[in-house]
């Protein structure tokens, strides 16, 4: 039966919505009677139905609820039960309505087949929670559980509510085990929510929009893909079989393998294993017979430690998760931001073939570090740092040119008595070669002061040494002079001749000096 798409527009009424919602499910149900079969059984907790005999034709059967006792969650027990009737379904079905009755849930039974026979389980849960969204929050159940009709309830005395998860983990809103095939969906929890609705409609959808995936367990299958999708996948909580959806190895086997029942566990379920109808009967006859060791209260069993040793070490991989994902989406965006760096600087060096693939890469990281994926962003950043290869050979060539520059620069400023001591410890550490490239050119540019100082210092000392000399060559050759002339001469006479010599070097040293 091919399912009806409502589009509603943003002036839609409330009113609206849900009579066109009643509406439909109308519709279902009428098809479905048409048939000739019931659609669904509804049980309430109620008095025990044991002796009960079910009519094969009813749409629906109502018990009014006979205690007050307080559930401390609203669930929903949910199964389906299709074809003709089977006398060991029929028998393991009335152990999960018995658990109904003693914790107060209220139970549906879908009786009539309305797509391809296990299709009709996700049609089913996404109809009851069609049902249970249009009402008040408060009156709504929270959480529907469901159960393969291959299984048995063992100890109804155990409130499904330990399983769920602590308030703290109010974005776990599928509670699910695995076998050794995988997901096995056969007993399971959803919470009821618009994530539920969006999870079980892609369930039933997802044949049409994957005609050519092969799909070995039908919905089971799809819906493992399902959850494995990233939207949907981290509200998705993967739990200990044993906890409810248990199995036994052999014929009353009780040796203790991690996903096989204990005394005093909830459900065993016979999923694909060989004589199921005479082991489900087995099984049966212990649970009807109500065994002390086996209905037992859960204070005498294993699980409440398990179970919050479980949500412990949850919430503890949860924290390392979300680090491990800050740690991803900040390597990623430091990576673009190194990237774009030197892509303003070595881009003239690449090809347009690189630049082109370089900037789709960045672009690929930039949109993965905004999603939840750790693995994806991880990815990215490989596919990037591959991408960027060329501009790490162009980074790698600059920084060894940069570390050569630096160290001459040092050698050249400790002969001149310059402290270069920062700069040392700068490329021992060689962790930022911006700021060593800008250190080493301020220390080459003192260098460069004191060559010209010491150039300046050296053309001065040279020409005094010039003008010396000169001043002492012409003394001498007056004195010469001196000696061949008349002795007529006077001693005042000498003094003033030699007097412009003396003056000219007292001017000189001075001029230079200044």
């Amino acid at each position: 039966m091919r399912l009806k798409q409502f589009v509603f527009t943003s002036t839609a009424t409330l009113a609206f919505i849900t009579f066109a919602l009643v509406a439909r499910q109308a519709q279902i149900r009428n098809a479905l009677d048409r048939t000739g079969l019931g659609l669904l059984e509804k049980f309430r907790g109620t008095a025990p139905l044991w002796d009960t005999q079910l009519e094969e034709n009813s749409i629906v059967v109502e018990h009014t609820a006979a205690s007050d006792q307080i559930v401390p969650h609203r669930i929903g027990m949910v199964s389906m039960l299709i074809g003709d009737t089977n006398p060991t379904y029929e028998r393991a079905l009335r152990t999960h309505l018995r658990h109904g009755e003693i914790q107060g849930y209220e139970t549906f039974v879908m009786r009539s087949n309305v797509l391809d026979m296990m299709y009709n389980k996700p049609m089913f849960i996404l109809n009851i929670l069609m049902d249970e969204m249009k009402k008040p929050f408060h009156e709504r159940m929270e959480w529907l559980f469901w159960f393969d009709c291959d299984s048995v309830l063992m100890n109804p005395k155990l409130s499904l509510s330990h399983f769920l998860p602590p308030a703290e983990f109010s974005d776990a809103n599928a509670l699910v085990t695995n076998d050794a095939n995988g997901l096995n969906n056969g007993v399971f929890f959803i919470r009821v929510s618009a994530w539920a609705i969006e999870v079980m409609s892609a369930n039933v959808a997802y044949r049409t929009f994957n005609p050519d995936e092969q799909l070995t367990f039908q919905d089971q299958s799809a819906l493992d893909n399902i959850f494995h999708m990233e939207k949907f996948r981290d509200q998705v909580v993967y739990c200990p079989q044993r906890w409810f959806n248990a199995y036994q190895s052999g014929f009353l086997n009780e040796s203790i393998e991690a996903n096989q029942i204990r005394r005093g566990d909830l459900v065993v379920h016979f999923a694909g294993v060989g004589n199921k109808l005479e082991r489900i009967n087995c099984w049966c006859d212990i649970a009807e017979k109500h065994l002390p060791d086996w209905e037992v209260e859960i204070v005498h069993t294993s699980l409440l430690e398990e179970i919050d040793e479980f949500w412990s070490q949850k919430k503890s991989n949860d924290a390392i998760e979300t680090q491990e994902l800050r740690n991803a989406r900040l390597s990623g965006t430091e990576l673009v931001d190194e990237i774009e760096r030197n892509m303003t600087l070595y881009r003239e060096s690449l090809t347009n073939e690189e630049q082109v693939r370089i900037q789709d890469t960045v672009q690929k990281v930039r949109e993965q570090v905004k999603k939840q994926n750790k693995e994806l962003i991880w990815g990215a950043i490989q596919d990037l740092k591959e991408a960027g290869r060329r501009l790490e050979d162009l980074e790698k060539q600059t920084r060894k040119q940069t570390i050569k520059e630096a160290h001459a620069t040092i050698i050249t400023a400790e002969r001149m008595g310059i402290n270069a001591e920062q700069l040392r410890e700068m490329l021992l550490e060689a962790n930022n070669w911006d700021s060593i490239q800008a250190v080493t050119k301020d220390l080459k540019a003192k260098v460069e002061m004191e060559a010209v100082k010491a150039q300046v210092k050296a053309d001065i000392q040279q020409d005094i040494s010039q003008a010396l000399n000169q001043t002492a060559n012409q003394i001498n050759e007056s004195t010469s002079t001196l000696s061949t002339e008349s002795s007529s001469q006077t001693t005042s006479e000498t003094t003033s001749s030699t007097m412009p010599f003396v003056e000219m070097v007292v001017v000189t040293a001075r001029a230079l000096k200044t």
